[in-house]
């Protein structure tokens, strides 16, 4: 079972996940299916796509025609993510918002 984080941990967790929130579209983007170079393009910017690359969070597509593949440290972070941010969308603006902004087209 995994352990809730406390209100201090999901504040400071929720101020961290606002600054990032470009970086976790992008593995909210793969992980659901629109890892492909023309989709990420057009549903988010290149440079967080770099961003999550540089974190170890996505690999490059192999070859033309080829998607950008989640990496399991992407996956963990995305699992954190959700962990923090979508539990709370019902009660905290912020949250809502944050989980608005990562997973609306």
């Amino acid at each position: 079972m995994v352990r809730r984080p406390s209100s201090a941990e999901r504040a400071a967790a929720v101020a961290e996940l606002e600054k990032d929130q470009a970086v976790y579209r992008v593995a909210y983007l793969i992980a659901k299916g629109d890892g492909r170079p023309m989709e990420l393009d057009r549903l988010s910017d290149m440079d967080s796509v770099m961003r999550a690359m540089s974190r170890g969070w996505v690999a490059a597509p192999i070859t033309a025609g080829f998607p950008y593949q989640l990496a399991d440290t992407g996956r963990v972070a995305l699992a954190r993510w959700f962990r923090i941010v979508a539990d709370y969308t019902g009660v905290d603006p912020v949250c809502a918002a944050i989980y608005e902004a990562v997973t609306t087209p």
